[in-house]
């Protein structure tokens, strides 16, 4: 039975890199082995209720660890960025079954070619894989998009080039009236890159004016009422506390839904990822988002 849409609860988006499993020996000071830490990783998404998930960093045991962790109500959708099936990193996103029904996927990559498994774009130093997934909420009747993704850490050319990517194929899906984007990411960059500005439209340049389709910063739409981000800002902590802080992980809503009043953004948060032993579940921390549908 339907629920009510005035009733129904918000959907809760997150956006977690949980870090590369490093037993291969590619490991940094103060990283706890993937086999200990993803539990954790698991339970954090579980306990916070979320609803559908971007992961980076995945690799396919990584993915099969978490799947046998989530309950059978979870699917997930993605594939390797090098070769289009398992190998190389995962952007996966994982999604409860009961909130939520898949509708269609794809993947695609950040590249000049994006249909070529493995292409790598630019002056990227790795292959960047898009998952793509239209979903329709069970409890509003409301479908929507969700892109995920892990932009390149290497190339500004390739993250600027990306960001411009995204907005041309998104605006290439010809949504309805009714329909939303959801983006969620790992960016590789903060608020002053020309990478961000062009995904949330301050790009001043007569090439991005051609591009009728943005995005949005959840933390900054809650912002409107007066409500403010729940925990910390910084997004990406490494290792050790002695590691430069970042805010690079983002949960973006195209702003058409925001502007016409579509969705809007009632909580965002950033969650803890080092416990009180000390020991931190990932380099990155999740960031959280509940939207609610009009």
């Amino acid at each position: 039975m339907r629920i009510p849409m005035s009733t129904a609860d918000p959907l809760r988006i997150a956006t977690f890199n949980i870090r590369f499993d490093g037993r291969s020996g590619l490991h940094t000071t103060g990283e706890t082995p993937w086999r200990i830490r993803h539990p954790k990783v698991a339970d954090t998404i579980t306990f916070h209720k979320v609803d559908v998930v971007g992961f980076q960093e995945a690799l396919y045991n990584q993915v099969q660890d978490l799947e046998r962790s989530f309950r059978s109500n979870w699917g997930w959708i993605g594939v390797g960025r090098d070769d289009g099936k398992r190998e190389g990193e995962f952007v996966p996103i994982f999604y409860n079954k009961n909130r939520l029904q898949l509708q269609e996927s794809a993947s695609w990559w950040l590249s000049e070619t994006p249909e070529v498994p493995g292409s790598v774009g630019w002056d990227a130093g790795l292959p960047r894989v898009v998952t793509q997934a239209k979903f329709l909420d069970r409890l509003t009747n409301k479908t929507f998009y969700h892109i995920n993704t892990h932009f390149d850490d290497r190339g500004e050319k390739a993250r600027d080039e990306s960001a411009r990517l995204i907005l041309h194929r998104t605006q290439e899906l010809n949504l309805t009236s009714q329909e939303t984007i959801i983006l969620t990411g790992d960016l590789n960059v903060e608020e002053d890159s020309s990478c961000y500005k062009t995904l949330v439209g301050k790009q001043h340049s007569s090439d991005h004016e051609k591009d009728k389709f943005i995005f949005c910063d959840t933390r900054y739409d809650l912002s409107h009422d007066g409500t403010k981000s729940f925990g910390d800002q910084y997004t990406f902590t490494g290792f050790t506390s002695s590691q430069p802080l970042k805010r690079i992980d983002f949960v973006m809503v195209d702003s058409a839904s925001i502007s016409k009043s579509r969705v809007r953004t009632v909580n965002h948060g950033v969650v803890p990822n080092r416990f009180d032993d000390g020991m931190y579940i990932s380099d990155h921390r999740a960031v959280v988002a509940d939207l609610k549908f009009a």
